[in-house]
């Protein structure tokens, strides 16, 4: 199989932050994604919103449903390198950046996604620190790393395999969940001699 260069196949793209002291830039409800809200797999809805003024007063992009965004900058890179998917049209503040997928290659979102995640360990050993003591990772370094690349439909194949499976776990995790307040809760009746 195919592997390439990150860099190869998706174009960098940084967000950054409207002025907080302009109130018609924080009126509005297009989502603007930061690392607060990089917790689940696929986003949404953000806790922050802004307005479609920013858009035509500011550098600020808007990216697509579809775009992978991942945390570079932040003390969370200490442990973890947040990835996720937007699936609504939004934009991004300048500790995350968004990996457009190049219009001259195919690639799969929850693919690159998924290999992403699956490089982790690697991603992580190659965060940095910034003269400020934030963590970071650099886009020089991000765009060096390698993905297989396979045919669109075999992405596809992939992607949705992996779906599978994290939705098994994520409802083993609630299984789980259901029995451990089970458990607590007939140790608390057996105690209380209740039982």
């Amino acid at each position: 199989m195919t592997t390439v260069a990150l860099g190869e196949v998706v174009d960098f793209y940084s967000g950054g932050t409207p002025s907080k002291a302009k109130a018609e830039f924080w009126d509005g409800d297009v989502p603007w994604f930061s690392a607060k809200d990089m917790k689940r797999p696929r986003l949404t809805d953000s806790a922050d919103h802004i307005s479609e003024t920013v858009f035509s007063s500011t550098p600020l992009r808007k990216f697509p449903a579809g775009t992978v965004a991942m945390v570079v900058r932040g003390m969370i890179l200490a442990h973890t390198v947040p990835i996720a998917i937007l699936d609504v049209e939004a934009a991004i503040n300048q500790d995350l950046k968004a990996l457009v997928p190049r219009r001259d290659r195919e690639i799969e979102p929850s693919f690159l996604a998924a290999m992403l995640r699956a490089q982790h360990a690697t991603i992580l050993a190659q965060v940095g620190t910034a003269a400020h003591g934030t963590k970071k990772l650099e886009s020089r370094v991000l765009k060096e790393i390698r993905i297989p690349l396979p045919a669109l439909d075999e992405q596809r194949r992939i992607a949705a395999i992996l779906a599978r499976v994290e939705a098994l776990r994520a409802k083993n995790v609630q299984v789980l969940a259901h029995f451990d307040a089970l458990t607590e809760s007939l140790q608390s009746r057996a105690f209380r001699g209740e039982l």
